[in-house]
């Protein structure tokens, strides 16, 4: 008599039918992450926070400091207030600067929407406490989340000498 040795057809045909259902059970649960992780970008609130500097009469007069937002994500954002992160932890808030040309806050920008505010860099460095330098600008939303960006320390223009203006 001849004695069979290793799977029978049925013990195959069962162990085929398992590894086909862990691959579709494997590739539910990738689809599903990427999904949920698709889904999550969706739903973020992103913005892009600058700084610039300029001179508006090429090189003549007082150089304007801009700062600007851009919702970048996909949900609406209402920019609340911004502020100026010194050197010495504290903060430089935008009220205590006296004078803002551009849209006021808060503002609620729809997605790719942006806002943007100028002010004399000068009384930005007036406001500024003695010993202390700007080393970013933060934006807060109604949500409390905050966005940054380095200030842009390398375009910081002199002070012209006294009566030079």
């Amino acid at each position: 008599m001849h004695q069979s040795s290793g799977i029978s057809l049925s013990d195959g045909l069962a162990i085929g039918a398992l590894v086909v259902s862990v691959v579709a059970l494997v590739a539910t649960v990738i689809s599903n992450r990427r999904a949920e992780a698709r889904a999550s970008r969706n739903e973020a609130r992103t913005l892009l926070v600058s700084t610039s500097i300029a001179y508006p009469l090429d090189g003549i007069g007082m150089p304007l400091l801009t700062i600007r937002a851009v919702n970048v994500g996909h949900r609406p954002v209402v920019v609340e207030r911004f502020a100026f992160l010194l050197s010495d932890g504290n903060m430089l808030w935008r009220t205590t600067i006296d004078f803002w040309m551009g849209d006021e806050l808060p503002k609620r920008l729809e997605d790719g929407e942006s806002l943007s505010m100028t002010t004399d860099r000068f009384r930005v460095d007036d406001a500024t406490p003695s010993g202390a330098s700007i080393t970013h600008l933060v934006v807060y939303d109604s949500t409390d989340a905050v966005y940054s960006a380095p200030f842009p320390l390398d375009q910081i223009p002199d002070r012209p000498p006294a009566g030079a203006e």
